[in-house]
C-alpha cells in the first residue's frame, strides 16, 4: 500500500456488539471512520456520523469530543447491570421539555388509620354489600385496640335493612364476633387478642357457615345464618358514623366475594408480618390471585388528605370523616424502585422569562449541599445561608401563608428568638416567642432573658392577654383604648399642669361604673349623660342602687338612684366650705349634739 497524499477514502471498520432495545435483537453497527477529506479533522479522522434506527445499547463505548444525538424528542439512557436500573436524559419538542431522571428504590412504608371511637370512620360507598359479597364471602384486616379496650367497636361495619349487618367487632373480654346477616352471631371466644399492638381478624361465609379466624387461626364457627338486604354505606372504623366506633386503629382491609381458604388466610396473617396485599400476586399457599373475586381493598397507604384508594380496581373509594388520622401502620409494603425527576427545564410562561428549571422530585427529598448557599434574583443576591446554618437576608422581605416552627433545636425549646446584640453567638437574648400548649393552655409566651414576660392566647381555657413578670409600661400620652370604636380611652398626659393620669368617656354614655365583679354583664340601665359622671353600685344587680358624682357645667352634683345620702365621720363632724375661701362659713354637723352651726 503506497503512502500519498491522494484523496482516497480509507475505510476501517470497527464492529461493536451492541443489543438493540427495539426486537430485543443483537445486532452489529458498523461506524466509518476516515481520513480528513471524508469530513475528520487533522489529528482527529474519526469523525463521522452513527445513523441507527433501532435505539442500540452500546457496551464499553468510549468517546472522546463531542457526542451529537440529532432525532425527534431524543433520550439517551444508562443501563447499571448491576442492579438492571437506568437512568435518562430526555428532550420533548412539546414545551421543549427536557428532564434528567434516575430510578431509585422507594424505601418500604406502611399507614393506617387512627380512630377516637366517638365518630372516626371511613365511610366507603353505599351499596347492596351483601350482594357485593354474594353467599360466600371473606372480610380481612388488622386493627390495634387501645386501651382500656371494649366491646362493640368495629373493625368492618354494614347495617342493612331490617336489622341485619354484617360486621367484625370487638367484645367484652378481648373477645371478637362477627356477625353475617339477622342471626347466628361467630364468637371467636374471650382474651383471645391483647391490647396496644396488632391483631389480625377474618371473618368468612360460606353458604350457611360462618367462620372467624384470629391471628391465622380458626377460633369459631356457626351454622346458622340469616340473610342481610339493603343498600347502605359500609364503614371501616364503625358500624355506622356515630354508632360502635373504634378506638384505635385499623390496617389493610379487604373483601372478597369467595370463600378464602384456611391456608389463604394463615397467609393474610403471615406469622405475624401480614402479607402485603398485591392484586397480581398470588397466596402463597394456594397459588390463586389475590385479585380472584376480590371487591374492595383498602391498603390505607396514602398517609395524608381525606380519601383511601381502593386497590382491588372496582374505585370504591373510602372517606376519611371527622378527625380520622394517619398513623404508622402495620403490614410494610415492600421496597420498589421508581423513577424519580433530578431536574427539568422547559420553556417560559411568562413575559421575558428564560425558561423553567425545577429541580427535585416533588415527593422526593432534594438536598442541596454547599459551604454556604446563596441565592439570587436576576443576577443579584438576594438570600445566603452561611456555614453555621444562619439565614442572611440582606433586604427587605415578606412572608405570606403560615408559617410553623416546631423544633427543640431553638434555644433548647420550641420558639422563635431574636438576638439584637450578638447574633453569630447564637445566645438567648433580646426577645423569644414560644408557642404553650399543655392542658388547657394554648398560648404565645413572650419571653426575656429573665423569663415569661406576656402571655397571649388561651390561659386556663380563657381568651386571656396575661402580664407574666414585670408591669405594663407606657411612656406619656400614650393611649389605652377600649371599645370596638375606641369609646374609652386612658393616658398619662403632658398637656396638663402638672402631668396627670386621665380616663377619657366616650360620647356614647359620657359614664362609667363601679360594680361588683360578678355583675359586670348586668345591666344597669344608665341613661346618656350629659357631663362625665361616675357611679358606685352596690353588690346587688339592680338598676336604683347607686350614687353619683358629676359637675353639670354649673354646681357639683352627688346623687342617689335610691336611699339617703349619710355623711358618717369618724371624727363625728362633718364640714362643709361654703364658700371655699378663709372668710367663707363652714357649715358643721356635729353627730353628737345634734347641732349644726357655722
Amino acid at each position: 500500500m503506497r503512502k500519498n497524499n491522494i484523496l482516497i477514502g480509507i475505510i476501517i471498520i470497527f464492529i461493536i456488539s451492541i443489543s438493540t432495545v427495539m426486537g430485543g435483537n443483537v445486532g452489529t453497527v458498523i461506524i466509518p471512520l476516515s481520513n480528513q477529506s471524508s469530513g475528520g479533522s487533522a489529528g482527529n479522522p474519526f469523525n463521522q456520523n452513527l445513523n441507527t434506527t433501532d435505539n442500540p445499547t452500546f457496551v464499553n463505548l468510549t468517546l472522546i469530543g463531542d457526542l451529537l444525538i440529532s432525532k425527534a424528542d431524543p433520550t439517551i439512557t444508562l443501563n447499571d447491570t448491576g442492579d438492571n436500573n437506568t437512568a435518562a436524559w430526555t428532550r420533548s419538542d412539546a414545551t421543549a421539555l427536557a428532564t434528567m431522571k434516575n430510578t431509585v428504590a422507594k424505601p418500604s412504608a406502611s399507614w393506617a388509620t387512627s380512630h377516637d371511637g366517638a365518630d372516626d370512620v371511613v365511610q366507603l360507598p353505599s351499596l347492596a354489600w351483601n350482594t357485593v359479597l354474594s353467599n360466600n364471602g371473606t372480610i380481612s384486616g388488622w386493627f390495634w385496640q387501645n386501651s382500656p379496650g371494649g366491646a362493640n367497636q368495629n373493625i368492618w361495619g354494614f347495617t342493612g335493612s331490617g336489622s341485619s349487618y354484617i360486621f367484625m367487632r370487638t367484645g367484652s373480654t378481648n373477645e371478637l364476633n362477627g356477625l353475617w346477616g339477622t342471626g347466628g352471631s361467630v364468637s371467636a371466644g374471650t382474651s383471645v387478642f391483647g391490647l396496644d399492638r396488632w391483631v389480625h381478624v377474618a371473618l368468612v361465609k360460606n353458604g350457611n357457615n360462618l367462620t372467624i379466624y384470629v391471628n391465622g387461626t380458626l377460633k369459631g364457627n356457626v351454622t346458622t345464618v340469616g340473610t342481610t338486604a339493603g343498600t347502605a354505606n359500609a364503614f371501616i372504623g364503625g358500624l355506622t358514623v356515630t354508632t360502635q366506633e373504634m378506638n384505635g386503629k385499623i390496617d389493610d382491609v379487604a373483601v372478597w366475594n369467595r370463600s378464602l381458604t384456611a391456608g389463604e388466610i394463615n397467609d393474610l396473617y403471615n406469622s405475624g408480618s401480614g402479607l402485603y396485599l398485591v392484586p397480581t400476586n398470588t397466596f402463597p399457599s394456594s397459588g390463586t390471585l389475590i385479585s380472584n373475586s376480590l371487591q374492595g381493598l383498602w391498603l390505607l397507604n396514602e398517609g395524608t388528605g381525606t380519601s383511601t384508594a381502593d386497590d382491588s380496581g372496582n374505585a370504591r373509594t373510602g372517606t376519611l370523616l371527622q378527625n380520622t388520622t394517619w398513623v404508622d401502620g402495620k403490614v410494610i409494603a415492600p421496597t420498589i424502585d421508581t423513577s424519580a425527576l433530578v431536574w427539568s427545564s422547559q420553556d417560559g410562561t411568562n413575559n421575558l422569562e428564560q425558561g423553567i428549571q425545577t429541580f427535585g422530585d416533588s415527593i422526593g427529598r432534594t438536598v442541596i449541599d454547599g459551604r454556604t448557599l446563596r441565592f439570587n434574583i436576576q443576577g443579584v443576591e438576594e438570600m445566603q445561608m452561611d456555614g453555621s446554618g444562619n439565614l442572611i437576608l440582606p433586604g427587605n422581605f415578606e412572608l405570606q401563608g403560615n408559617q410553623l416552627i416546631d423544633t427543640a433545636s431553638l434555644v433548647g425549646t420550641n420558639g422563635l428568638y431574636f438576638d439584637g446584640s450578638n447574633v453569630d453567638s447564637e445566645t438567648e437574648r433580646k426577645l423569644g416567642i414560644r408557642g404553650i400548649t399543655a392542658g388547657t393552655n394554648s398560648y404565645l409566651d413572650f419571653q426575656s432573658a429573665q423569663g415569661s414576660i406576656l402571655q397571649v392566647g388561651v390561659i386556663g381555657n380563657l381568651n386571656r392577654a396575661a402580664l407574666a413578670f414585670g408591669a405594663f409600661s407606657t411612656r406619656d400620652n400614650t393611649d389605652f383604648m377600649f371599645g370596638t370604636g375606641e369609646d374609652v380611652q386612658l393616658r398619662y398626659g403632658t398637656a396638663q399642669t402638672p402631668d396627670s393620669f386621665l380616663l377619657g368617656l366616650g360620647a356614647d354614655s359620657l359614664s362609667m361604673s363601679i360594680v361588683e365583679k360578678a355583675d359586670v354583664l348586668f345591666d344597669f340601665a344608665h341613661p346618656l349623660q350629659l357631663n362625665p359622671t361616675m357611679f358606685i353600685h352596690s353588690s346587688n344587680q339592680n338598676t336604683t342602687q347607686w350614687l353619683s358624682l358629676t359637675h353639670n357645667a354649673t354646681v357639683g352634683i352627688i346623687s342617689t338612684g335610691a336611699g339617703n345620702l349619710v355623711l358618717n365621720p369618724a371624727g363625728n363632724v362633718a364640714i362643709l366650705n361654703l364658700q371655699g375661701g378663709t372668710d367663707g362659713c363652714s357649715v358643721k354637723w356635729n353627730s353628737t349634739t345634734g347641732i349644726l352651726y357655722c
